[in-house]
């Protein structure tokens, strides 16, 4: 079995860094793109997350407060990244 990386490309910053660099500046110190593979705010990553804790709460027969919740925050995110991109 292979060993992950310990260094992963950057593009923010156009730079290799390490993953404990990547996770301790993600949206502070470094502008992640939503592209990044590494941002687990993405909003596909927040779409697919989404989709299936919705998927789950409709077996679950729990799908109203669930759905109200990631709803909200996939529109705020959604949002948020907006305004970021405008702002520039």
């Amino acid at each position: 079995m292979g060993k992950s990386s310990k260094k992963r490309d950057c593009p923010a910053i156009n730079q290799t860094i390490s993953r404990a660099d990547c996770g301790q500046n993600r949206h502070t110190r470094y502008p992640c793109p939503a592209e990044c593979p590494h941002n687990p705010l993405a909003p596909a990553i927040l779409v697919a997350h989404f989709l299936s804790s919705l998927g789950d709460a409709i077996k679950d027969k729990s799908f109203a407060p669930t759905a109200a919740i990631y709803v909200t925050a996939i529109v705020t995110t959604v949002m948020d990244e907006i305004d970021r991109v405008i702002r520039g």
